[in-house]
């Protein structure tokens, strides 16, 4: 990503990357996907095809990857000028392909594929992982050998019973949670532990992978969201007694998350930055009479998007060349991303009176869009709080 190329708010991360006609069916949906009249996976098959869910992703045995990590923040940040939903849920696709790329496994085997064309739906459901590893939070699953019984199909080198595996616990919200889908998510636990034993803070935790069909998997009722309808966001509560030992796909909680972190955080940036552009564009073109006194603000967070922009490209270049950027950098990118583009939005409200008041309207459906942001995993408190601690 050239950063020498942005030297304007509506300026694109890249070249154009989705085709223009998907573009334009994504825009005629936004309001659709808004209200919930219509759903996100509606489109993962379409983008899948086009290969637009897995760009950057290389396997686990560093086979060459489709595109670049700039290329997918490009198409994610694209996406949410038009829809912050789709948007959205493109980058939980993303992530829980990465997931599986990475850890690899007979779990992955039998589903990456699929999803990377998009017909089965990803889960990203790491967010209490991310919190914890930051000292934030606490995991929401065990894994475990259940002691209820065991299993001697279950065995391990030597003919050893490996005993029957558990996953418990709640999901307090994820998204994309349609059938079939796949959830990688973090627990408490490992295999060679009895569920519930081990000690929460200094015990071993590890990755783990389950299907949304699977037996003891319940998705909660549908929300009332004030915006982003059509993503499938609920709780999930896992009671599954029969896990396979495949499903448990990384035992290196730290390095994992060490990994993923930061590429999750700039493409969550980016559909960030893809909303506060629509919304600056929103703006701009209701500076007229009266709403000329917001010139300035318009110009300043303008200049701050743009600013905002070259910095994500800095970071993923960092990411990509193997020379990882510090916490501060990442968390601090992915805040100024959120910050522009509740600032945008609110601007853009102002700027369109009482056309912006009206809930069909696209400048209503940016300024609530942008009201899920700060609330959005890791929250703007959360990255208050972790920027505080790392001075």
């Amino acid at each position: 990503m050239s950063t020498e190329t942005i030297s304007s708010p509506t300026d694109a991360l890249t070249s154009e990357i989705v085709p223009a006609e998907l573009l334009e069916t994504i825009a005629e949906a936004a309001p659709a996907l808004d209200r919930g009249d219509r759903q996100v996976s509606e489109f993962l098959p379409e983008l899948g095809r086009a290969g637009l869910l897995d760009l950057g992703v290389a396997g686990r045995d560093g086979q060459g990857a489709n595109g670049t990590l700039a290329d997918q923040a490009a198409v994610i940040e694209t996406i949410a000028r038009h829809s912050l939903s789709l948007a959205f849920s493109v980058w939980g696709q993303r992530m829980a392909i990465d997931y599986l790329a990475t850890t690899g496994g007979d779990f992955a085997d039998r589903h990456l594929e699929s999803l990377r064309r998009g017909e089965t739906i990803g889960v990203s459901g790491m967010a209490p992982a991310f919190k914890a590893s930051a000292g934030a939070g606490e995991l929401g699953l065990e894994v475990g050998t259940d002691a209820s019984g065991t299993d001697a199909g279950n065995t391990g080198a030597g003919g050893t019973d490996t005993g029957r595996l558990a996953l418990r616990g709640k999901l307090a919200w994820a998204s994309n949670l349609y059938p079939g889908a796949v959830i990688v998510s973090a627990a408490y636990g490992s295999p060679s532990e009895t569920i519930g034993s081990a000690d929460r803070q200094s015990g071993p935790k590890s990755i783990v992978a389950f299907s949304v069909s699977e037996d003891g998997v319940t998705v909660g009722p549908e929300l009332d969201l004030l915006a982003l309808k059509g993503t499938a966001s609920t709780s999930v509560s896992v009671d599954i007694s029969d896990l396979d030992h495949g499903q448990v796909i990384g035992e290196d909680f730290t390095g994992l998350l060490a990994r993923w972190r930061p590429v999750a955080a700039v493409l969550q940036s980016s559909f960030c930055l893809g909303l506060a552009a629509a919304a600056h564009t929103g703006a701009e073109a209701g500076l007229r009479g009266i709403n000329e006194v917001f010139t300035d603000d318009v110009e300043e967070e303008g200049q701050a998007l743009n600013e905002a922009k070259s910095r994500l490209g800095e970071v993923i270049e960092r990411i990509s060349s193997g020379n990882r950027p510090e916490p501060s950098e990442v968390l601090s990118l992915r805040l100024e991303s959120g910050r522009v583009a509740t600032a945008a939005s609110g601007l853009e409200i102002r700027t369109a009176g009482g056309r912006g008041y009206a809930v069909g309207s696209h400048a209503n459906r940016r300024f609530r869009e942008a009201t899920f942001i700060p609330v959005q995993s890791p929250s703007e408190g959360q990255l208050r709080w972790e920027l505080d601690r790392l001075g």
